[in-house]
């Protein structure tokens, strides 16, 4: 019996809290308007009207408006003005998410917290400004608005700044907006810049290329995500961090040289770059995170680091073209990585591995052309560097690879000289960059 009520009690007081939860927090309806009521104040949850010019009320139930819920006005296309009442203090997730109407925005002296992408796609908006109590921001609210101009900070606010057109953190080291009416061509970040903030240019399909000073140690989730039109991005040796979904969907991105100061991929970091043909991952780096180049489907070559221990589920998934992986360690510590599930197109790549030694003869770094018989008479076992340079090598120019210990090379990768030296035969050991 006593052990019967041991396992009972717990149960009842899980439904006890259950219980109270549900009668702190209830869902309402009024006119128009869908509400949550919590401990005596409302936040909005939902809009069915179709009004275009609209004042969100300070009160619901008897109780302070004091919060616009997550997605509560998304979709309200025929919206094209709206003033938020004195006493709201927050702006949830995407709050006025593909309000495209939307031209004319008045936001409270309350008004505290906006959060990401509080009206992402707001296509029609050109001007807004921020109160001066507004002190945080956990990402860009207005990633997706097309014709967004003119942010303004209003006097007093202690925690945001504009400069240039753009929307820092008060200190002016952190870029937390790049307004996307102001994003075309190549944009060049302002030195003294030390972060790119989460989502900062998210959805900037007109940007070019972007240049990130020396003095960028940070780059957030989504910084450049789905920036569709950006070709090539500088990034500084000094950044220690790339986030999340940071270059994800970047679909014209042919290149990336990522810094040595990184130790991760993070998850989705470069999903989606169908451009990007060859990565090469820092030495630093130790893991490589789920989907971090998922769908890179003209990803051909891959370079990784001796010390890389875990590749993440689909991380190269749909990474079709790949054929030939580069590591920088020996076969017995690339069997050691732990490759999760569904990484098919890495592991059934070529693998490369680099010179077991140094090489006996290295050719001189600008040398086109190796004519027939010029290096017949090498030695057996003899280590060759190639350099990158080569563009022609006679079929005959070294000893036969049918030979008993034959030459062998050193080759960058994807370079014709490794190609040649497979195609007749030879052992070819890669030389990292």
């Amino acid at each position: 019996m006593r052990k019967h009520l041991l396992t009972v009690l717990p149960a009842a007081l899980l439904l006890a809290v259950m219980l109270l939860t549900a009668a702190a927090v209830s869902a309402e309806t009024s006119g128009d308007y869908e509400y949550i009521l919590e401990d005596g104040r409302a936040t909005v949850t939902g809009y069915t009207g179709t009004d275009s010019v609209l004042t969100v009320p300070s009160s619901l139930g008897g109780c302070p408006v004091t919060a616009v819920g997550e997605s509560a006005f998304a979709g309200c296309y025929d919206l094209v003005s709206v003033t938020l009442s004195e006493g709201i203090t927050d702006i949830g997730d995407s709050a006025f998410f593909n309000c495209t109407a939307l031209t004319s925005v008045t936001l409270p002296e309350s008004l505290v917290r906006v959060n990401a992408d509080a009206f992402c796609g707001c296509t029609a908006l050109e001007a807004i400004t921020l109160p001066k109590n507004v002190a945080a921001l956990t990402g860009n609210p207005f990633s997706g608005c097309a014709s967004l101009t003119a942010i303004t900070v209003a006097s007093g606010n202690s925690a945001l700044e504009v400069r240039n057109g753009l929307l820092y953190n008060r200190a002016g080291n952190e870029l937390a907006c790049w307004p996307q009416g102001l994003a075309a061509g190549v944009c060049t970040v302002p030195d003294g810049t030390a972060a790119i903030g989460t989502g900062a240019f998210f959805l900037c399909e007109d940007v070019t290329a972007v240049v990130l000073p020396d003095s960028v140690t940070a780059v957030g989730d989504d910084a450049f995500r789905y920036c569709l039109g950006m070709t090539s991005v500088r990034l500084p040796a000094g950044i220690t961090a790339l986030g999340r979904s940071a270059f994800e969907g970047c679909g014209n991105l042919t290149e990336i040289t990522l810094p040595q100061g990184i130790t991760a991929i993070e998850p989705w970091l470069l999903r989606d770059c169908d451009s990007l043909t060859a990565v090469t991952v820092p030495e630093g780096v130790r893991s490589i995170g789920m989907d971090a180049f998922e769908g890179c489907d003209s990803l051909a070559r891959v370079i990784l680091p001796r010390g890389l221990t875990e590749v993440g589920i689909f991380a190269f998934y749909g990474c079709d073209s790949l054929t030939d992986v580069y590591f920088r360690g020996s076969r017995e510590q690339w069997n050691a990585v732990n490759v999760d599930d569904l990484n098919d197109p890495l592991t059934e790549a070529a693998l490369h591995l680099p010179a077991p030694r140094a090489a006996d003869a290295d050719l001189p770094e600008d040398l086109a052309v190796i004519e027939s018989q010029a290096f017949r008479d090498l030695a057996a076992g003899t280590l060759v560097r190639l350099p990158a340079s080569l563009a022609e090598i006679a079929d005959d120019a070294f000893p036969s690879a049918e030979g008993e210990n034959s030459v062998a090379f050193i080759a960058p990768p994807g370079s014709y000289a490794e190609a040649w030296g497979l195609a007749h035969g030879y052992t070819v050991w890669f030389d990292a960059p």
